[in-house]
């Protein structure tokens, strides 16, 4: 916890004032904190050493800032700018009073804070979701002898998951079955390079194995943080003839 104090002390006291860190019970604004009750220090002589008041300090002040009864921090002041007068319970009472505002309006800050985060984090899903969708087929082929269907639902909002059909040439056609590990946008990034990879080995088809061989090594150069892709796929000749299938991870 921080104390930042508006006072009559000299600059670099009021520098190492607002980098300090007080824990809870410790120092004045320490047991403010703890029992969330104001203090009032009139002449320094007379203040507790509890408070361990720095030889600067004359006269203090400190009030907790409350709101919906959570401690946002403490508001404090010390040495009155006319020198040689303490402050009064009149002066309290008004540091009170201002505390209350900033704790409203600190509170507000906060509010607004993360309903701007949530709001970028929704439309970054959006995003996501958009591009995953987009990256999926329209549709499924038709093919003499075999029946498709194929649905993808996430997890999340987005996810790792993904499904292609694509044409190699007149006589064969791939499809592919794809996961990439973990959820979120991270995933739906990585079965995006996967899709892209895969779709461009297909314009140079000349087998599976080279086609994963190649894949594997793209996708552990371009992946950082090197997630898992469990991918299964086959090659359908459009008429009777051998599949050719493979699975990797």
């Amino acid at each position: 916890m921080t104390g930042v104090q508006t006072c009559a002390l000299p600059i670099y006291r009021l520098e190492h004032l607002r980098h300090e860190y007080f824990r809870p019970g410790e120092t004045a604004i320490g047991i403010v904190a703890r029992e969330r009750k104001s203090i009032l220090v009139e002449t320094a002589a007379e203040a507790p050493a509890s408070y361990a008041l720095p030889a600067d300090v004359h006269t203090f002040m400190a009030v907790p800032m409350i709101v919906e009864d959570k401690l946002l921090g403490v508001v404090c002041a010390a040495n009155r700018r006319t020198v040689g007068k303490g402050f009064t319970l009149d002066h309290l009472e008004r540091l009170e009073r201002l505390s209350c505002q900033d704790a409203l309006a600190s509170n507000l800050v906060r509010i607004y804070a993360e309903r701007s985060n949530q709001e970028r984090l929704q439309q970054e899903m959006a995003f996501g979701r958009d591009l995953q969708q987009r990256l999926l087929p329209a549709g499924v082929p038709t093919l003499r002898g075999c029946l498709f269907d194929a649905r993808t639902e996430p997890a999340r909002e987005v996810g790792g998951d993904y499904y292609d059909f694509i044409q190699i040439d007149q006589d064969r056609m791939m499809i592919v079955v794809a996961d990439a590990s973990g959820k979120g946008v991270s995933a739906c990034m990585v079965m995006a390079m996967c899709r892209a990879f895969v779709r461009c080995l297909v314009e140079t088809y000349s087998g599976l194995e080279k086609v994963l061989v190649e894949l594997n090594q793209r996708l552990y150069t371009d992946n950082a943080n090197h997630l898992l892709v469990h991918l299964a796929i086959v090659v359908i000749p459009h008429h009777e003839g051998i599949w050719d299938c493979a699975c990797a991870g």
